[in-house]
């Protein structure tokens, strides 16, 4: 999603991180490197036994008026807000004013199956409400919208199976929760937060999030393009309970110690709140798995900050991370400061790539599928640079380390492919797995389902899809045509002018990819 390579030409200020007994020389070294090479900005802290022992600034919260991240900035920390609206709901139920098996239709009459869903369905994502943000989100994300609106969009989404019937991440869930709090306590979020978690914890950095304001040391986003780029906010009377808060590393890890010491709730809540048996998914308490490390946590995501928390029982360590740029996997800097920590060995970043021409990448491109995942990877390129994509998601660029290994840093990923066999190892997150690439013929009749002239409103020219043969060709007006070459699964590629076109044929649309930008199109009615 963002330029590997490129390399600023100015170094962002750092907030030296401090410590108490210990020696972190070399992830002081490791965020130095990040630092020099302009791969994160944000800040990281990591707590023992309720004590900060570390904890390290980098970049700017404020990019055009050169406004460095410190230790106290404020980021918006996007789903981990979930963790404080799930423990604002255990509060709830110890206080007896609801009960984890109360269906919602006393409170949502609207939502169908509401006479179904109960509070612990929408605290584990088990309700089958689909989710508001999706495609059609990005159209409205920055507007101001009442309650009683958003609450009718989440309605018009409709369900997606029974109560129950299996695990789907959706943002409406927590949105529901959100209204639920603030009908039985009376009283906003903003302050439920306030008087149940941020006050009794003296969290004085956390709060729920306004629009962004850098005199009051909050962080703006940025995504790397061929420079920084200032990101869009979706506007704070939307994400809620579900990905409104903000806050600093240092009080994610009090809140941890908080949780887990059994400061905010009893013992039995907490149990409840952990992911149970076979499941990894609790009541916004999730497996964090780091290298070695076993722990619970949430991740979030919103414009373009990043954040991640985590709790160690057996260590009692807590980490966090926010960010506000990323050009390298988070999963990687949590990685290193915990195996510093815990006095494991971990390595500093390399950013060294390997030149390769266009020629040579011919041979690991096509489309790589695996039993063990649930999706295929295409792997195609743009002139010297090789990207993968996963489908229904951003593509990604690939950086030669050579010997056939190709890395992402931002998403902590490795490829290293075996052309002769044409098969890949696929590495990321401490997971590895075999793929292979697959052998697709297009037919001339399945080519059908992709003909006709689309439009977009972003776009100044329609696109025809028509066919010569077994061949899909693709013409812009008034322009040359081109020929497209299957990928399989509705993807068609272009290498040549870098084009990904994936269709969806039974919703008549197509997503179109080139040069980092993407658009979706519709077929038009003839």
């Amino acid at each position: 999603m963002k330029s590997i390579i490129t390399v600023l030409t100015f170094l962002f200020l750092t907030q030296i991180g401090f410590s108490t007994t210990e020696d972190f020389a070399k992830l002081d070294n490791f965020f130095k490197i990040l630092e020099e090479n302009d791969r994160f900005l944000g800040s990281v802290a990591v707590a023992r036994n309720g004590k900060i022992i570390y904890s390290k600034a980098i970049g700017y919260a404020d990019i055009a008026t050169k406004q460095a991240n410190t230790k106290d900035t404020k980021f918006r920390i996007g789903s981990i807000t979930k963790t404080f609206t799930a423990t604002l709901v255990m509060k709830a139920v110890e206080m007896n004013k609801i009960s984890l098996e109360e269906t919602i239709d006393t409170y949502f009459p609207r939502i169908e199956n509401a006479e179904k869903i109960t509070v612990r369905h929408l605290l584990n994502h088990r309700s089958g409400i689909k989710t508001f943000t999706d495609r059609d989100y990005f159209s409205w994300h920055t507007q101001a919208i009442l309650a009683s609106d958003l609450l009718d969009k989440i309605i018009s989404k409709g369900i997606e199976f029974e109560p129950n019937a299996k695990f789907s991440y959706s943002n409406s869930n927590y949105v529901l929760l959100t209204f639920l709090l603030e009908a039985i306590f009376e009283q906003s979020y903003p302050e439920l937060l306030h008087q149940y978690i941020t006050e009794p914890l003296n969290l004085t950095n956390t709060h729920y999030g306004k629009k962004i304001d850098p005199s009051q040391n909050e962080a703006r986003s940025y995504r790397m393009k061929t420079d920084w780029t200032l990101q869009k906010e979706d506007d704070m009377s939307i994400p809620l309970g579900a990905g409104g808060i903000v806050s600093t590393p240092s009080d994610l890890c009090r809140f941890a110690t908080a949780l887990f010491g059994g400061q905010l709730i009893t013992a039995n809540s907490l149990k409840q709140m952990k992911p149970l048996d076979e499941a990894t998914y609790g009541f916004a308490l999730e497996d964090q798995k780091m290298g070695e490390h076993e722990g619970l946590g949430h991740g979030g995501d919103i414009d373009a900050f990043t954040a991640t928390f985590a709790y160690f029982e057996d260590s009692n360590l807590s980490f966090a991370l926010t960010c506000n740029g990323a050009n390298y996997g988070k999963y990687n800097i949590a990685n290193a400061v915990l195996n510093e920590v815990l006095g494991k060995p971990y390595e500093l970043p390399n950013f060294d790539v390997v030149e390769l021409d266009s020629t040579e990448l011919d041979q690991y491109l096509g489309v790589y599928t695996s039993d063990q995942l649930p999706i295929d990877l295409t792997i195609s390129k743009e002139g010297d640079q090789l990207f993968g994509q996963g489908e229904g998601q951003p593509n990604f660029k690939l950086a030669a380390k050579g010997d056939y290994v190709f890395t992402n840093d931002e998403i902590g990923l490795t490829i290293t492919f075996m052309p002769e066999e044409g098969k890949m190892t696929f590495e990321q997150g401490g997971a590895q797995f075999e793929m292979t690439k697959k052998v697709e013929e297009a037919s001339n009749e399945n080519l059908d389902q992709y003909l006709g002239v689309y439009t977009s409103d972003e776009l100044p020219i329609d696109l025809t899809i028509s066919k010569e043969g077994d061949q899909l060709i693709g013409q812009g007006e008034g322009q040359p045509n081109f020929k497209l070459t299957a990928k399989g699964d509705h993807v068609f590629t272009n290498d040549e002018i870098g084009l990904t076109i994936t269709f969806m044929p039974e919703e008549g649309k197509m997503s179109f990819e080139q040069g980092g930008a993407s658009f979706e199109m519709k077929i038009k009615e003839q």
